[in-house]
């Protein structure tokens, strides 16, 4: 590779077309490196199998090749192989790194954006996920990219202290650098006429929270802890104006995750103090995210509280949207929320397989929030009405200020792209 230009870069993540989180962001990625003037290509593990596409439309007029999934589950078995016949002079996965096997990328420059989300505070060396650090440390050439400040924070420590033992190879040290996700400010905004679709939904007089996640797995999420909060909250408001509604965008049930549907009735929240978008059109992926800024827009508090995020897109999209979030305190969620955050307190759960902490929340502090929330809005508490608006005002540009479109490119993917050529030695 000494002496090449970077030109040619695969991304290995979800199909781009698919309505997940990752599939959203390696369509933006891609998309930014496309205008940046290189040319892109997608190994997609998952939305694509059986077939090549040589001209799959990423947006009205600009084609790229996307190859499919290989027979490993993170296409690990196939990535290679999709680089060496494109002729890829980069690869980028977006995903889990410990679900990446690197067998067929030896030889060919990889860097990995990945999320941290797991902390340690008593043990800092040991504050990345087992898997994660096994991973990193088997195959030595994989560049990280850490999607918060938090990640890059902990990969940094944990390179130094692994490169204690093991000194680097070929007096190169490998470089930890740091890209956060990019959220389409354009599409999530406040909605110029939110009190007329407040009033189409049935909720113009009531205090709507909205709860954007992936339903695909058991613990991550803290459905159970937000729901329970949930219900005490609704009972304390029941009647009159504002009675509180819980807005879920997620699949009911899932294999992976739960049946949140029977969850919600075995809490105990009573008929028509939550719904659940239209499960038909969410499996098959025809919700546009115009619709879901819509959702959060129209909603008074997002409720976001997981125990851990790698970076946690719908906290972000839902502050674009103008409206304040709570989450569970964890340094990941404490910089994507920022002023436009309440912060429930938390304490470490051991979260089995990564053999490293996630932040579960107390749903005690979480009620009080929702409780500050709502008497912010609906209330005549002052003090709570500041604390609200205060962070009401502050959502949307914080957004704007540190994960918009442009920000994330000109000043992250831009010196990103750059060190990464220097660093495999191409111009």
């Amino acid at each position: 590779m000494i002496g090449r230009a970077l030109r040619k870069i695969m991304a290995h993540s979800n199909h781009f077309k698919e309505s997940s989180g990752y599939a959203t962001q390696v369509r933006t990625m891609l998309l930014t490196f496309i205008e940046l003037g290189y040319e892109v290509a997608l190994s997609a593990f998952h939305g694509q199998a059986g077939y090549f596409d040589p001209a799959c439309e990423i947006a009205p007029g600009i084609t790229i090749p996307v190859y499919p999934a290989g027979q490993h589950a993170y296409g690990g078995d196939s990535v290679g192989m999709h680089a060496r016949h494109w002729g890829a002079d980069l690869v980028i996965s977006l995903m889990d790194q410990w679900a990446m096997s690197h067998e067929t990328l030896d030889g060919i420059p990889y860097a990995a954006w990945m999320p941290v989300d797991t902390v340690n505070e008593a043990n800092p060396k040991c504050a990345l996920g087992l898997h994660d650090a096994n991973s990193l440390a088997t195959w030595r050439a994989t560049v990280p990219i850490a999607m918060s400040q938090y990640g890059h924070q902990v990969l940094t420590g944990w390179q130094a202290e692994f490169n204690k033992i093991n000194p680097p190879n070929l007096n190169r040290r490998t470089p930890v650098l740091y890209v956060p996700h990019a959220i389409d400010t354009e599409t999530f905004k406040p909605h110029p006429h939110r009190d007329e679709m407040r009033e189409a939904m049935g909720i113009d007089d009531r205090f709507a929270v909205s709860l954007v996640a992936a339903n695909r797995d058991k613990a991550r999420k803290q459905f159970p802890a937000q729901m329970a909060a949930f219900r005490r909250f609704h009972a304390r408001h029941a009647k009159g104006d504002g009675v509180p509604v819980l807005m879920l965008h997620t699949e009911e049930d899932n294999p992976h995750g739960m049946n949140l549907r029977r969850m919600a009735e075995r809490i105990g929240l009573p008929a028509g103090s939550y719904r659940f978008s239209a499960q038909y059109l969410l499996a098959a992926g025809m919700i546009e995210d115009w619709r879901v800024a819509g959702t959060m827009s129209a909603a008074d508090l997002g409720t976001q509280a997981a125990a851990a995020e790698g970076f946690g897109l719908p906290i972000a999209e839902t502050l674009a949207c103008g409206t304040p979030v709570v989450v569970a305190d964890h340094p990941v969620t404490r910089q994507v929320a920022g002023p436009g955050g309440w912060f429930a307190d938390a304490e470490d759960v051991w979260a089995t397989g990564h053999e490293a902490w996630w932040r579960a929340l107390r749903a005690e502090s979480l009620l009080k929030i929702y409780e500050t929330a709502w008497q912010g809005c609906w209330g005549k508490d002052p003090k709570a009405g500041r604390a609200y608006e205060t962070r009401r005002a502050a959502a949307r540009q914080h957004v704007v200020d540190n994960f918009a479109v442009d920000v994330v490119r000109d000043q992250h993917w831009v010196p990103v792209l750059k060190q990464l050529g220097e660093h495999f030695g191409m111009d």
